[in-house]
C-alpha cells in the first residue's frame, strides 16, 4: 500500500534577490543549449502523531518515523513514502517503450523520505553561497560554475522556485553532502516505485488514484507540448498520488545508480551496477516528447555533465 506523508519543514523559501512573480505565485516550494532527449539513444495520508518533545517518543505509541531535520530554511518539504513490492521496467507491448527499460522485474522496495519537489534554484543558491563563503575546496571548485552560476545558462531557468539545472551528478551528491541528515540520490528503483505511485501504467497514478495518461498528462507535467521551451516553478503542476510533484518533466532527475542493464531476477533494495560509464537520469524534461515523459523511461549521462533540463530530487532514510 502507497501512502504518502508531506511534511512541510518550512512553509516559505529563501527569500533570494530575483524571484518573479511566477514563482512567488506558484505552489509547494521548496543553459545551455542540450542534445539531452532521451532513450537508449542518450547512453554515449495522515500526519503522524508528534510526541510530547521533539526526538521523545510517547511511551504508549510505537515510535513513529520523523521526517529529516534538514535546515528550516532550505524549506525542503518531505514525503513518506512506505515500503513495498512493484514492477519495475516497462513490458513489451508499452507505447514508446525502448530495449533499455527491460526485462521487467520485481523489486521489494524499503520505506523512504523522499522530497515533494525537484531541488529549487532557491535552495541550489543557499548551498553555492555556503561553499563560496567556506571555500570548502572540492564542492566549491566543482560547483562554481553550475545552477545559476553557469555562464551560458538563460536568465529564463534562474527563477528562485525554478528546479536548479545545470547540476552534473557530481555537484548534486555534494549538494547531498551539505545538506546533511543521510540526504542523498534516489536508486533508480527508489524514483521509479515513487514516481508510479501504484500504477502499472505508463505513467504514474495521480492524485486521488486518477490514472496518468498521454492524454491528461498537461496537468502533471511539463513537457515539450506545454512548457514553452523552459522549466516552470516547481509544485505547479497536479501531484501524484504520494504527494510529489514534476515526477513527469520539468526537469530530468538524476540518480545514484550506474546505467546498466536490468537483471531478470527479483530483488531487494537494488542499488544498480557495481561501476559504469553514466549515471541514471529519470522522467523527462521541459523538451521531451510524452514517451519520453513514461515512469519506465530512463537514460545515462557522464557524472560530469551538465544540461538546462537535468536537476535533481532528494531522499532520505525512514528511521525513528
Amino acid at each position: 500500500m502507497y501512502v504518502g506523508l508531506l511534511f512541510t519543514l518550512s512553509l516559505s523559501m529563501l527569500a533570494l534577490p530575483g524571484c518573479d512573480k511566477k514563482d512567488k505565485d506558484s505552489k509547494p516550494t521548496t543553459n545551455s543549449s542540450n542534445t539531452l532527449e532521451t532513450g537508449e539513444e542518450n547512453k554515449a495520508g495522515k500526519t503522524p502523531d508528534k510526541p510530547d518533545k521533539p526526538g521523545t517518543p510517547d511511551p504508549g505509541k510505537p515510535s513513529t518515523p520523523q521526517p529529516p531535520q534538514t535546515d528550516p530554511a532550505l524549506g525542503i518539504q518531505w514525503v513518506k513514502v512506505e515500503g513495498g513490492t512493484f514492477t519495475m521496467g516497462s513490458p513489451d507491448d508499452e507505447k514508446g517503450r525502448y530495449e533499455n527499460e527491460g526485462p521487467q522485474h520485481e523489486v521489494e522496495i524499503s520505506g523512504f523520505w523522499m522530497s515533494a519537489t525537484e531541488v529549487t534554484n532557491a535552495q541550489y543558491n543557499a548551498f553555492l553561497e555556503a561553499n563560496k563563503k567556506n571555500r570548502v575546496v572540492w564542492e566549491w571548485e566543482k560547483a562554481k560554475e553550475s545552477g545559476t552560476n553557469a555562464p551560458d545558462l538563460d536568465a529564463k531557468f534562474k527563477g528562485d522556485n525554478q528546479p536548479a539545472v545545470m547540476v552534473s551528478w557530481e555537484n548534486a551528491k555534494a549538494f547531498c553532502k551539505w545538506v546533511r541528515n543521510g540526504v542523498t540520490l534516489p536508486t533508480e528503483a527508489q524514483w521509479e516505485y515513487a514516481c508510479r505511485a501504484g500504477s502499472k501504467g505508463p505513467f504514474g497514478m495521480g492524485k486521488d488514484g486518477v490514472q496518468i495518461t498521454a492524454e491528461n498528462l498537461d496537468d502533471y507535467a511539463w513537457y515539450k507540448a506545454n512548457a514553452d521551451g523552459v522549466t516552470h516553478a516547481v509544485g505547479e503542476k497536479k501531484p501524484n498520488d504520494l504527494g510529489l510533484y514534476d515526477m513527469h518533466g520539468n526537469a530530468w532527475e538524476w540518480c545514484s545508480d550506474w546505467y546498466g542493464t536490468y537483471p531478470a531476477d527479483p530483488a531487494k533494495d537494488p542499488t544498480g551496477p557495481l561501476n559504469g560509464n553514466d549515471r541514471i537520469r529519470r522522467g523527462g524534461g521541459w523538451d521531451s516528447e510524452v514517451k519520453n515523459s513514461r515512469s519506465a523511461q530512463r537514460a545515462g549521462n557522464s557524472l560530469n555533465q551538465k544540461f538546462n533540463m537535468l536537476g535533481f530530487r532528494l531522499v532520505a532514510p525512514l528511521v525513528p
